[in-house]
């Protein structure tokens, strides 16, 4: 009897073509491609139909192969974690696919998560985000997107948003290609390509600056050496309804075939900012495979107290503080202040107050209550305590905030005080000796005597100098700043400092012998927050 006829479910002439089949691991190449579209015609064995069904599962069918006995699904057992899914692989063997929260061969991993959210991508990761249409911005026309990152290899998907689900259409796309970033957008009529200078440095963070203003473009890196392109002619408008890809995507061959992306991305992604809104945040997920959080950067550590977040910036950080808190980890707990305590004026480094320079009123400036500040001083004396655990900051400044005018300022310098005047030849410098940044309260009082200037900080032997000859007046536009400055363009003349606001705490400040009311005697109009004025 023939083998058909004893109830094979394959006809003879479908066994021919059976033994003729390539190996498991071409066949399966070629089913997941899609080559393999056939029937037996015989044997009532529609084997189409299985290929059909394995393709949508991406799996073996069990007992398929050259035998239809001896191969298997890789997945079966699955030894994946439960919340993963198994892949079958193209080239043999199956991949486990984690979700968020989940690393590992097969997921059995809980990925540590503290500090910032910085996803870490081996080059088979992704993250899928909400579309960049979907932030509240208009990008058909203008788009500005700033990404931070740390390459670890040289080639890799970075980001991609697509119009269409199959490829097809509209796109915007940024990429490594042997270490040169490549930035594509296609309006319709063919992509831009916008390739950097330079390769980027790998194993360090660089800032990529992104800008396109209908069919024009640019990239930046590190805010130098921009390069231009633009898309060809016709269409100005950019259409995106898709998600964004980030890091790598599930399946290449639904990304524009135009945008040349066939691999992920291995390292870092620290910020993506779209039109000033941040992007890259973890409520914002809707997806993710084999993602990792980078667990070396200041921020894994929580640095920030009092449910203060962590803001990565490059290799360093700031904290955002909750309110009711400030100092630079959110440490100093800010309240109202009792009647007849101490006043202690929190400054987050963006909090400038404006004073008269000089309080004690002669019986002219009575007679005028608008001329209550002097502008041409032959003494200046400063007293005040401060508390922080700044390094650089602000803290006071008198003068006419114009290039090459006369000024006197106190400033933290690298965790210790200097005192700086110029009365119009040349700037004197008086540093202390003492760390300040200890956050605990200090002493400070500094003076002039016409050329002559001394500073003490604490218990420490007053620090002296003098001005060259010549002047001997400062001459101001008659207002006292604390915490820094609202016009900075006096700091492009100064120290890195003066160009940076305060962030802690003054107290008690005597301005030529009288004390300075911190609220009631403010001339602008800020947020003024208190901190402990305990010792």
């Amino acid at each position: 009897m023939s083998e058909e006829k004893r109830g094979s479910p394959v006809s003879s002439a479908g066994m021919g073509f059976i033994k003729a089949l390539p190996s498991p691991q071409a066949l399966t190449a070629k089913v997941m491609t899609g080559e393999f579209r056939w029937a037996v015609a015989e044997g009532k064995t529609i084997i189409h139909q299985t290929l059909l069904s394995f393709s949508h599962s991406r799996r073996w069918p069990r007992n398929m192969g050259p035998t239809c006995a001896d191969v298997h699904d890789p997945c079966e057992p699955n030894r994946c974690h439960p919340s993963s899914q198994c892949q079958a692989l193209p080239e043999g063997g199956y991949k486990c696919e984690c979700p968020m929260g989940r690393e590992g061969k097969h997921c059995e991993k809980v990925t540590e998560r503290r500090g910032a959210y910085m996803p870490l991508f081996h080059g088979d990761s992704y993250v899928e985000l909400k579309g960049l249409h979907l932030y509240g911005h208009d990008l058909r026309q203008k788009l500005s997107m700033t990404v931070v990152l740390m390459a670890n290899d040289s080639n890799g998907l970075i980001f991609y948003n697509g119009q269409k689900s199959d490829g097809k259409g509209d796109f915007i796309s940024l990429s490594l290609n042997n270490g040169i970033l490549e930035f594509r957008y296609d309006l319709g009529k063919g992509p831009a390509v916008i390739r950097s200078k330079e390769p980027i440095q790998l194993n360090v963070w660089n800032t990529i600056n992104l800008e396109r203003s209908n069919r024009k473009g640019e990239i930046m890196v590190n805010k130098k050496d921009p390069v231009r392109g633009e898309a060809p002619n016709l269409h100005v408008d950019l259409n995106l309804k898709e998600s964004l890809f980030v890091g790598g995507a599930p399946d290449y061959s639904r990304l524009a075939r135009v945008a040349a992306l066939t691999a992920g991305f291995t390292g870092t992604i620290q910020k993506i900012i779209l039109m000033g809104t941040p992007i890259l945040r973890e409520e914002y997920a809707q997806r993710s495979s084999n993602v990792a959080m980078f667990q070396h950067h200041p921020c894994s550590q929580e640095p920030c107290h009092n449910g203060g977040r962590c803001n990565p910036q490059l290799d360093t950080y700031e904290c955002v503080c909750l309110s009711g808190f400030s100092g630079g980890h959110c440490q100093n707990t800010i309240y109202e202040k009792s009647a007849g305590e101490t006043e202690a004026i929190a400054f987050d480094g963006r909090t400038f107050i404006e004073y008269h320079n000089a309080v004690t009123k002669s019986p002219e400036s009575l007679e005028n209550p608008s001329d209550q500040s002097e502008k041409a001083l032959l003494v200046n004396k400063f007293e005040l305590s401060i508390r922080t655990e700044a390094t650089q900051g602000l803290v006071l400044w008198s003068g006419k905030g114009v290039e090459r005018s006369d000024y006197i300022a106190l400033a933290i310098v690298d965790g210790h005080v200097q005192m700086t005047y110029d009365l119009g030849s040349k700037p004197v410098v008086l540093r202390s000796s003492v760390r300040v940044d200890t956050n605990r309260w200090i002493r400070i009082k500094a003076s002039r005597a016409l050329r002559d200037g001394s500073l003490q900080v604490g218990n420490e032997a007053a620090v002296t100098g003098s001005s060259p000859l010549a002047a001997t007046q400062l001459d101001t536009d008659g207002a006292l700043w604390l915490g820094g400055l609202e016009e900075l363009a006096v700091s492009r003349r100064l120290p890195k400092a003066y160009s940076t606001g305060f962030v802690g705490c003054i107290k008690d400040v005597v301005v030529d012998g009288v004390e300075l009311h911190l609220v009631e005697d403010a001339l602008n109009s800020p947020k003024i927050l208190h901190c402990s004025a305990a010792k």
